[in-house]
């Protein structure tokens, strides 16, 4: 019996090129491909030897989140959900400085970036413990670690808090549930070329196997610790 996975934001991007790359590990099952928009997402499950389920989801809503733990369920009958990946988000504007990011926009990328992220650990946990691997990944970024502030610019404050709050939070739930054998774990998959960044230092499909591989491999000993898997998965300080 092998994997279950759900990957959220998973109709374009770093979010699709996950779906795939699980998909093609033989060691998984099902691989759930969380989008707000199913008919947004491409017709690829037939190329995937119908492992790819898609499933609606709205990571911000909490309905939405509620209704889709019901259709997984439904789909792993009395098999858990091995491994949760929180990879749904949205970007701050580069181009504003801190003191001019609308309050209103800040607090929807720390809805969807962290609170998000939460929402979906907490509704699935029920079903990560009944599997034995009980991983939650969540796709941060360095623009979230405090010792590197600065490298980068001063801009984004609101997407950059963001990703320091999911990196505490990570953190925190790795400690809280490590008796129960989970394993949290924050992962920068790298300056990704994607439509929203076409300037990205790294193609989706080899950030996606960087991720997937060290999802895989991981164990107890990797639990809260804030990788960027695109470094031969450096260890950031946060």
């Amino acid at each position: 019996m092998g994997f279950n996975v759900l990957v959220t934001g998973a109709n374009r991007g770093i979010g699709l090129g996950l779906v795939k790359q699980f998909a093609r590990q033989s060691s998984v099952s099902k691989v759930f491909a969380g989008v707000r928009t199913p008919s947004s997402f491409p017709h690829i499950e037939e190329e995937y030897g119908k492992k790819i389920h898609v499933v609606q989801l709205e990571v911000a809503d909490d309905a939405s989140v509620a209704a889709s733990v019901q259709t997984v369920k439904k789909e792993l009958g009395s098999e858990g959900l091995d491994i949760l990946v929180n990879n749904a988000g949205i970007n701050g504007n580069p181009k504003i400085d801190p003191e001019a990011i609308d309050p209103d926009h800040f607090l929807k990328v720390l809805n969807v970036n962290v609170v998000g992220a939460h929402r979906m650990t907490a509704a699935y946990m029920p079903l990560l413990r009944l599997a034995p691997t009980k991983k939650v990944i969540n796709i941060s970024s360095t623009l979230g670690s405090i010792a590197n502030h600065g490298g980068f610019g001063v801009y984004m404050a609101d997407y950059n808090s963001s990703k320091a709050a999911l990196n505490s939070m990570t953190n925190l739930y790795s400690l809280r549930y490590k008796d129960e054998g989970f394993i949290f774990i924050p992962m920068c998959p790298g300056y990704v070329k994607t439509d929203l960044s076409p300037d990205g230092a790294i193609s989706v499909e080899l950030s996606a196997s960087n991720v997937v591989d060290l999802t895989l491999k991981a164990t107890s000993e990797n639990s809260g610790v804030l990788y960027s898997t695109s470094y031969n998965n450096q260890v950031l300080e946060w």
